[in-house]
């Protein structure tokens, strides 16, 4: 049920971004509209996805009320994604980041410290939803004092209903690509090898989170920029992110090259092991953060298609790797694959940019040397209507 949510919500939290860089005047009436058609959209899936499981007896016995309460706090995932997508969108990105990233850890890990004596699976889940929910009435209260509580519904046409799910049809993609292998590898290996991938995966993934970080501040600017028809700053922009991206991750990804048993050691003796995993999967996540937002890049631009076919060439090429190499190279196999579907999809970004807009944002020395004038980086960043 949270994969259908991550995907619902990647829809439109994205979309909302570029829609509300068009319609300026009709901002809170966008975020309201496309928070109903997720909510509908969701249950309707979820609906089918719950006939499934309970039709095929997936539900292991006794745990079907964890499995509700799961249920019903993706719901409400889904709207604080929307939620995040509006304020991004509205130039509030670290309550939006804080929203989308931190808000829901950080309740659960005070309640975990304060009840961890009587915690259960439960009970845990009990907390979560009530977390979520409390943290989505709070937001969208926020929202609706902020713009004087005016609600209108908007229409929104096909077409950009089309495009907004061509853009939930890439989130489940680029999660195929990340997350498939990791699926095959329960059938194929043992649970120290499945422990020790998990742990690595984790860890690389912490890369991209300078990605993460950039996308939510320059989102807003290339949907702006690209309703005006300004490519030459959206270029300048996109060059600029990718290169302070590049200083930023460099410190990391010498730690996991070079000290990668030092920081698997940090979760535990045994998963010293899985060091070449690491190594390969962080290969995976260099190509992803040096290729910058190429996915932002051609979502706000209107070509949300070509992001689309290149996440499904990333996940055709993960899948059949996956299935390749998996059962001969366990773990291993599964890093290749998983970095190899990545590299893939965003060189293929890279490629299509450069292509449409003729500017490729891979660092070089000259760009990275300018990062170190703030006074332009400030400029770039901190970038208004």
């Amino acid at each position: 049920m949270m994969g259908i949510a991550i995907i619902v919500k990647f829809g439109f939290d994205n979309f909302i971004i570029k829609i509300n860089s068009e319609f300026q005047e009709d901002k809170f009436s966008n975020f309201f509209t496309l928070t109903l058609y997720s909510f509908l959209l969701f249950v309707i899936l979820s609906a089918l996805g719950m006939s499934v499981t309970y039709g095929f007896d997936l539900v292991i016995q006794g745990d079907g009320q964890v499995v509700f309460y799961f249920w019903l706090a993706a719901i409400f995932f889904s709207m604080l994604g929307i939620a995040s997508g509006f304020l991004k969108s509205v130039r509030r990105v670290p309550l939006a980041n804080f929203t989308e990233a931190g808000l829901i850890p950080t309740g659960l890990l005070l309640c975990y410290l304060f009840l961890s004596n009587i915690m259960t699976i439960e009970l845990a889940a009990q907390l979560y939803i009530g977390l979520i929910f409390l943290s989505v009435v709070i937001l969208y209260a926020y929202i609706f004092r902020k713009h004087n509580g005016t609600v209108r519904l908007r229409k929104i046409g096909l077409s950009r209903i089309i495009e907004s799910s061509g853009i939930m049809i890439s989130g489940l993609l680029d999660f195929l690509v990340l997350w498939f292998s990791a699926l095959i590898l329960i059938h194929y290996a043992s649970l120290e090898d499945v422990a020790d991938f998990q742990v690595a995966h984790r860890l690389s993934i912490l890369i991209s989170f300078i990605l993460v970080v950039i996308n939510s501040l320059t989102g807003p600017i290339y949907a702006k920029l690209f309703s005006q028809g300004d490519v030459l700053k959206a270029g300048e922009v996109f060059c600029l992110s990718n290169s302070l991206m590049t200083v930023l991750v460099a410190f990391p990804l010498l730690l996991f090259w070079f000290a990668p048993e030092f920081l698997l050691r940090l979760f535990g003796e045994q998963y010293t092991d899985a060091g070449l995993i690491l190594i390969i999967l962080s290969i995976g996540q260099l190509i992803n953060v040096l290729s910058g937002s190429v996915g932002y890049v051609l979502m706000m631009s209107g070509h949300s298609r070509v992001y689309r076919n290149n996440s499904l060439c990333g996940a055709i090429l993960a899948v059949g790797l996956a299935l390749w190499l998996v059962p001969v190279l366990g773990a291993t196999g599964a890093a290749i694959a998983t970095s190899v579907g990545l590299a893939v999809k965003n060189l293929m970004g890279v490629f299509f940019v450069s292509r449409l807009f003729g500017f490729s944002g891979l660092p070089t020395i000259q760009r990275v040397v300018n990062i170190l004038t703030f006074k332009e980086t400030y400029e770039v960043f901190t970038y208004r209507d």
